[in-house]
């Protein structure tokens, strides 16, 4: 005699008592997104929305610290914000701009760089070969111009060298240790 299956419509049917009791509970997989109040309201970068905290020596304006990925995925959110950035500052065919990294300026991909206007005369002779900086300064994101840049940064608040002029420096990092693999063991199979 042949057995009846029930796979489908048992399968229908459970998948609409799970529906229906997380709606009707309102169980947290039902929700999309997280609650208003979990929300901060200051952060450094304008997460979620939030204001930027406060930078006294820059600006009386909240300054935002945004990472050049962020800037590229996001360029709208900051328009009009005071933003600190940091990149690789260089004359790109007469223009000073800044870039996520020496990469990109040589690739020169559009939407990858911000024009930055007013150089201080100091790092003038540096744009030729380029130089890390952090820029800090309000950010235009409608401005493209010929270059096809990300942006702009029409009057710099400031504009500083980072330490050795012309890489960043980061923490030197614990020497990597190869684990043990664990004993290999075949199962018997008697």
């Amino acid at each position: 005699m042949r057995k009846r299956s029930l796979g489908i419509p048992v399968r229908v049917l459970g998948i609409a008592v799970l529906t229906f009791l997380a709606i009707g509970l309102d169980l947290p997989l039902a929700k999309a997104g997280a609650d208003e109040t979990d929300k901060p309201l200051l952060t450094i970068d304008g997460r979620f929305n939030s204001n930027c905290l406060r930078q006294s020596a820059f600006t009386e304006e909240p300054v935002c610290i945004v990472p050049f990925s962020r800037l590229i995925a996001e360029p709208e959110r900051f328009d009009g914000k005071y933003i600190l950035i940091l990149g690789f500052y260089v004359d790109h065919f007469g223009t000073p701009a800044l870039f996520s990294s020496t990469e990109s300026f040589k690739h020169s991909l559009p939407l990858e760089s911000i024009y930055v206007g007013k150089t201080p005369s100091e790092l003038a002779a540096s744009l030729k070969k380029g130089i890390w900086v952090r820029v800090v300064g309000k950010f235009d994101a409608k401005f493209s111009g010929p270059m096809m840049n990300l942006g702009a940064i029409w009057e710099p608040l400031d504009i500083s060298p980072l330490e050795d002029g012309n890489k960043l420096k980061s923490p030197p990092l614990p020497p990597f240790k190869v684990p043990n693999p664990p004993a290999a063991t075949m199962p018997s199979l008697k």
